[in-house]
């Protein structure tokens, strides 16, 4: 025999590749003896099975579970890892996320309607912005719009009610500059009101219906406007 076939082990047992001897691997001392490197086994591994590999106990082969490379999810908190070594899965973990609790899926509702309600809104067939500064500035604006009403008699039409130097514009979501009277600007500020209550009130009637227990796509719910 000029060749000899070993199988390569860790310093854990698990087979890592077969391993060609050649004469360079025979004993000088006696020919008929082949020098093994450390952690090479002679008898042949089992038939791989799959999602398994094969660790030398010392005196034989046995098929362990291997999930190195899976991510598994921590059934309490949802933490995602990924598995490094051989073996069975932890304890505590699986292949998939554990279901939202109730609370999870009511937060999920009331993150989903402050993104609807920052995502923007149409006035006028215009569509506007509507982040935290933006909000702002709408009721701030509403407010401005009434005083000079009241105050200063302002009318439909005028567009200098806020400063009598120039036009009163406000930046469309285009970058658009739109007008805006004074009455305009209020029932600006009543639509951006009118369109934060709707998604108030769906977010509202879509948890309503998960606390009673119905299982759903909160995202495609049809509370949503």
């Amino acid at each position: 025999m000029t060749t000899k076939t070993v199988y390569q082990t860790d310093a854990d047992g698990y087979l890592l590749a077969p391993l060609v001897l050649d004469a360079s691997d025979r004993d000088p001392m006696e020919p008929a003896r082949w020098l093994l490197p450390a952690g090479a086994v002679e008898e042949a591994p089992p038939e791989p099975q799959s999602g398994a590999i094969a660790r030398w106990t010392g005196s034989a082969w046995e098929q362990i579970e291997d999930h190195r490379g899976e991510t598994v999810y921590d059934q309490e908190t949802g933490a995602a890892s990924t598995i490094l070594a051989p073996g069975p899965l932890p304890a505590g973990v699986a292949a998939t996320p554990p279901e939202p609790t109730l609370q999870e899926r009511c937060d999920a509702v009331d993150a989903l309607r402050d993104s609807k309600i920052a995502g923007g809104f149409t006035f006028g067939g215009t569509a506007f912005q509507t982040d935290p500064n933006s909000v702002k500035r709408i009721a701030g604006t509403a407010s401005a719009a009434h005083i000079a009403i009241t105050l200063d008699g302002a009318e439909a039409g005028d567009l200098r009610w806020a400063d009598p130097d120039s036009d009163f514009v406000w930046i469309a979501t285009d970058n658009s500059l739109v007008e805006m009277d004074a009455p305009t600007a209020i029932a600006f500020g009543k639509a951006y009101l009118a369109f934060e209550r709707r998604l108030v009130f769906a977010a509202s009637a879509i948890k309503a219906r998960l606390r009673d227990g119905e299982d759903f796509d909160i995202e495609t719910a049809a509370e949503w406007p």
